[in-house]
């Protein structure tokens, strides 16, 4: 009667160890492929990211030029359309702009007021928790010291500018 008892105690501690075993490795399966799951959800994150501080870079550049740098009106109207939203927000030392038709407006009244001037980035573009950008710059007459310098910090929303607050280390000249 003992020698059943001994075999059958050896052979449910194996099965035991052999079913600990199975649940183990499946335990392991499913937290490596929790693991690459999380990995690729980290990657498309990043991806996202850097995509969103891209368009950042972009609308601080292409605002500075296409916009508040371009003479011509219809383009400007266009990057405006392009690169602002429908209720955005300027925000000047003379005031409050809103609105696109009033941007427009601004920034063509600001370029006549000096036509020969050209706008030049200082140092590269900054993007902020993918919903924000500076960008200092300077404005003068191409291949001379600027006469003027500035610093453009926006809020995006929806891959558009949504506000544009401009600081001027000193005013434009008339």
């Amino acid at each position: 009667m003992t020698l059943p008892g001994r075999i059958i105690f050896p052979l449910s501690l194996a099965a035991l160890l052999a079913a600990c075993k199975l649940t183990d490795q499946s335990s392991n399966a499913a937290q490596r492929e929790q693991e690459v799951k999380e990995a690729d959800q980290e990657k498309k994150f990043n991806k996202r990211e850097k995509s969103m501080s891209n368009r950042i870079h972009e609308l601080l550049l292409r605002n500075l030029q296409e916009v508040f740098g371009e003479g011509d009106a219809t383009r400007r109207r266009a990057a405006v359309a392009e690169l602002y939203t429908e209720d955005c927000e300027l925000y000047v030392p003379p005031g409050k702009v809103v609105g696109r038709e009033a941007l427009d407006k601004f920034a063509g009244d600001l370029r006549a007021t000096h036509p020969h001037f050209v706008y030049t980035p200082h140092g590269e573009p900054q993007a902020l928790q993918n919903a924000a950008g500076r960008l200092a710059w300077g404005s003068g007459p191409r291949g001379e010291a600027p006469e003027y310098t500035g610093l453009d910090v926006i809020i995006v929303r929806d891959g558009k500018i949504a506000a544009l607050y401009v600081f001027l280390d000193s005013m434009p000249p008339r």
